[in-house]
């Protein structure tokens, strides 16, 4: 029996990237961390594309916190992650992506119901979230613990 089915062999597909956290996405009624992952940097322009897409993304939110994740996935490919904590518990996802030869992102629509998530690499990303997420909700929750939860960021091998 094959238990995971792979689109690579060994030692293909699966090359170490770097998370970098940026500045906060912050919106009048929201808040959005900001991490970039890839191998190497990503172009500047789709970098200041990305964090257009998430302002207007947080523009829409209202009392939301949570973080956006841009990832390279390959020479010309990004998926943008817009991610909020919602229900005091939930993390809530919009995925946008672009490709080569696009103006803007786009929705990111999954024709099944049992879908991808987070790829083993912006899961580094989300895994710290979540754990800063959880420290926050185990405080007296006051405003310099938000602003811990904020301030606390991950950058490194993923």
């Amino acid at each position: 029996m094959r238990i995971v089915e792979m689109d690579a062999p060994a030692g293909q597909g699966a090359q170490p990237k770097q998370v970098v956290a940026g500045d906060n996405l912050v919106a009048p009624q929201a808040v959005l961390k900001w991490y970039e992952i890839a191998e190497a940097r990503i172009d500047a322009s789709t970098i200041v594309l990305a964090r257009e897409t998430a302002a207007e993304f947080a523009a829409g939110r209202q009392d939301e916190v949570g973080f956006a994740i841009l990832h390279r996935c390959g020479e010309h490919f990004h998926f943008l992650l817009l991610c909020t904590w919602r229900g005091t518990n939930e993390l809530w996802e919009t995925v946008q992506f672009i490709d080569e030869g696009m103006a803007s992102f786009a929705p990111f629509d999954a024709p099944n119901a049992h879908r991808g998530t987070f790829c083993i690499w912006e899961m580094t990303a989300v895994s710290h979230e979540t754990a800063a997420w959880r420290k926050f909700l185990l405080s007296p929750r006051s405003e310099a613990d938000l602003e811990a939860y904020l301030r606390s960021r991950y950058t490194g091998e993923a």
